[in-house]
């Protein structure tokens, strides 16, 4: 199995809002002692190996920024179906707080999503989608996403990954359904 999350390569970007992705593998990688990520540059990503829930379990980063996600699965998708892959990415369209988990789908405006699907030539592989819009209106979308989590925000994040870890561990076990009825709520930290 491997889960793939989204964001974009360099320190600019270290903890943003569009890095949920990475900030979750990275979360994943401490909490259940992986190796160090290592430069793939055959898949241009950086990838880690962890064991969870008794599953060897390959963490890839995409190092093409995010609206070329899908080149780091060109050559992946050759030898693991995309049933094998779960995606994490931010959803604006979700509140911070909640996530969201799918079998399939589509894209919605989210370029990163976009580009998989289009290397994949499929939307039906599982993704779990992360809440980073506020409850206070914004000025601007793409800023807004670009932007630096605040620490209130990061408190909120911290207490997700447990949540979005144990529907990782659901669906490689084959209970994406229950990870869905578990975790698909308005906002988990309710």
């Amino acid at each position: 199995m491997i889960v793939i999350g989204l964001g974009n390569p360099g320190e600019k970007y270290d903890n943003t809002r569009h890095n949920i992705g990475f900030m979750t593998l990275d979360y994943l990688n401490k909490n259940n002692l992986g190796q160090d990520f290592q430069a793939n540059k055959y898949n241009k990503s950086y990838e880690s190996n962890l064991t969870l829930s008794n599953n060897n379990i390959t963490l890839l980063k995409p190092q093409t920024f995010m609206n070329l996600s899908g080149e780091s699965l060109i050559r992946l998708k050759k030898t693991i179906p995309p049933s094998k892959m779960i995606v994490i990415y931010d959803d604006f369209d979700l509140t911070l707080g909640s996530i969201r988990i799918r079998k399939k789908g589509s894209a919605g405006s989210h370029n990163g999503m976009k580009s998989i699907i289009s290397i994949l030539g499929t939307n039906e592989f599982p993704r779990i989608r992360i809440g980073i819009r506020p409850n206070h209106p914004i000025k601007g979308a793409a800023s807004f996403v670009l932007g630096k989590f605040q620490s209130t925000e990061i408190e909120i994040i911290n207490k997700l990954y447990p949540c979005i870890q144990e529907s990782i561990e659901l669906i490689i076990n084959n209970k994406l359904e229950e990870a869905c009825q578990k975790f698909n709520k308005k906002n988990l930290l309710d």
